[in-house]
């Protein structure tokens, strides 16, 4: 289970169909940066959990970082500024590989 905490009123946050759903287009739109809040969001990922991110773009760096963590993807562009990445969690691994924070 993804619990959200984040409140801003540029982030949506919602449960639709067995699937998390995160739309960062606005927050986007207002110049944020949305990478730790996504982060948050897959280090709570359990085995069978799909996580959606609403993007403006297709966000290529994001999905390299979410291979390297071990996470499956697939990519669906839904208009010319609504991009869904849906990431699950390998069953035959326990956890992403998430890279810790860094420090100071």
């Amino acid at each position: 289970m993804i619990a959200f905490h984040e409140d801003h009123p540029a982030l949506r946050f919602w449960e639709q169909d067995g699937a998390y759903h995160l739309d960062v287009r606005e927050y986007l739109r207002q110049g944020g940066r949305p990478y730790s809040l996504l982060l948050g969001c897959v280090r709570q990922m359990a085995p069978g959990d799909s996580f959606v991110v609403h993007s403006l773009f297709d966000p290529q760096p994001l999905r390299r970082q979410f291979a390297r963590m071990g996470l499956l993807q697939e990519l669906t562009q839904l208009e010319p500024e609504h991009w869904c990445l849906t990431v699950r969690l390998d069953a035959a691994r326990p956890e992403p590989m998430v890279p810790e924070p860094a420090g100071p």
